[in-house]
C-alpha cells in the first residue's frame, strides 16, 4: 500500500524534530528516520497497530517514545498525526 503523510502530519514531524535539535541534531535526525522508518512498514502491514477507530489506528514506538497515528482506506495509508504520549494534547 502507498503511505500518504498528511499536512498535519509533516508538520507534527517538523515540530518534533525542531525541538529535539534544540538538545540533539543526531537525535532528532535519528528520531526522524525511526518514525518515516515505521511508517514505511505500516504500508506493507497496515493493521499492525492498535486500533482506535474502526480504520484509524495507533503504531506506539516505545523505543524513541512517539506514537503515528494513521487511517487504512482502500488502496492507501494516510498518517494523520505524530505524538509523543509524554505531551500535554487533546484528542483529534
Amino acid at each position: 500500500m502507498n503511505v500518504v503523510w498528511s499536512e498535519r502530519a509533516e508538520h507534527d514531524l517538523l515540530r518534533h524534530w525542531l525541538f529535539l535539535a534544540e538538545r540533539s541534531t543526531f537525535y532528532a535526525e535519528r528520531v526522524e528516520a525511526r518514525l518515516r522508518s515505521a511508517a514505511a512498514l505500516i504500508g506493507t502491514v497496515p493493521f499492525m497497530g492498535r486500533r482506535v477507530v474502526r480504520t484509524t489506528c495507533d503504531l506506539s514506538l516505545p523505543d524513541i517514545q512517539y506514537v503515528i497515528r494513521y487511517r487504512v482506506d482502500e488502496d492507501v495509508v494516510r498518517i494523520l498525526e505524530i505524538y509523543s504520549p509524554r505531551q500535554n494534547r487533546e484528542e483529534p
